[in-house]
C-alpha cells in the first residue's frame, strides 16, 4: 500500500493539511492496542479512515488512492463532522428521527462498538422494519467484532463458541466478507466439537457463496477431507 501515491511528493505536499497515523495490527498479544482496528469499525487490511482530533471516525476512504480521492474523502468527512453537530443538537431537544439517523450514522462510522449500540437502540421507539433494519445491522457488527478479536489460539476457541450461539439464535450475518468469515469459524468450532452436522450446514453455505469460485477449490478440499475424517472417527 506504500507505493504509488503514498510514496509520492505530491502526497507528502497533500498531507501537511493533516495528521498522519498509521496502526499496524500485528496480532501479537503484548503489542499496545491491538483492538484498534474493531475500535474503528474496522474488519479488513488496509483501512483507511479520517478522523477528528478525539480520534472519533468520520469517514472511510473506500475509493482510489489518488490525491483527488483522498482530498474527496476529507472534505466528506468535514461534512459528517457537521451533520453529527446538527443531529446531536436536534437529539438534545427530543427529536426521534435525528436520534435514530444520529445512532444510524454512528454505527456506520464504526464510533460505537456492539454492545453499545445495543444499549442505544433500547432507547429508541422504533417500528417493526425499523427494528429488523437495526437488528441486520448489529449482527454484522457482533460478527466483525468477534472475527477481529482473534488473536490467539484462545481466542480462536472463543470465538468459535460465539459464532455458533449467534447461529443458534438465527443471527447470520449479511455482509458477504463477514459471512464468509463467520461460516469458516463455525467450521473450526464444529470440527472442535467433533458436530458433524453443524460442520456440514457450515460447508454448505460456504459452497453457495464461493463454490464456483475456481481459487476456492484447495479450501473445499481441505474442508471435505476435514468432513471425511470426522466421519470416519465417528464410525
Amino acid at each position: 500500500m506504500e507505493s504509488g501515491t503514498l510514496s509520492s511528493s505530491e502526497f507528502a505536499e497533500w498531507s501537511k493539511s493533516v495528521v498522519l497515523f498509521c496502526h499496524v495490527t500485528s496480532r501479537v498479544q503484548s503489542d499496545k492496542h491491538q483492538d484498534l482496528l474493531t475500535r474503528k469499525g474496522g474488519n479488513g487490511f488496509p483501512y483507511l479512515i479520517v478522523m477528528d482530533g478525539a480520534g472519533t471516525v468520520l469517514a472511510r476512504h473506500d475509493a482510489d488512492r489518488t490525491i483527488a480521492a483522498f482530498d474527496a474523502t476529507l472534505k466528506s468527512a468535514e461534512k459528517t463532522a457537521k451533520s453529527l453537530a446538527e443531529l446531536e443538537a436536534k437529539s438534545a431537544q427530543g427529536d426521534a428521527a435525528a436520534k435514530k439517523e444520529l445512532l444510524r450514522t454512528r454505527i456506520s462510522l464504526g464510533q460505537l462498538n456492539f454492545e453499545q449500540a445495543s444499549a442505544a437502540l433500547k432507547e429508541l421507539t422504533l417500528s417493526d422494519a425499523e427494528k429488523a433494519d437495526f437488528e441486520k445491522t448489529l449482527v454484522n457488527l457482533e460478527a466483525s467484532e468477534i472475527l477481529n478479536g482473534v488473536v490467539s489460539a484462545e481466542t480462536h476457541a472463543a470465538a468459535g463458541k460465539r459464532l455458533a450461539q449467534m447461529l443458534a439464535a438465527g443471527r447470520i450475518p449479511s455482509e458477504e466478507q463477514l459471512a464468509g468469515g463467520y461460516w469458516q469459524g463455525i467450521l473450526k468450532h464444529a470440527e472442535k466439537e467433533a458436530d458433524i452436522a453443524l460442520y456440514e450446514r457450515g460447508l454448505t453455505e460456504l459452497r453457495k457463496m464461493f463454490g464456483s469460485d475456481a481459487r476456492a477449490k484447495p479450501y473445499f478440499d481441505d474442508w471435505e477431507k476435514t468432513l471425511e475424517a470426522m466421519r470416519a472417527k465417528k464410525g
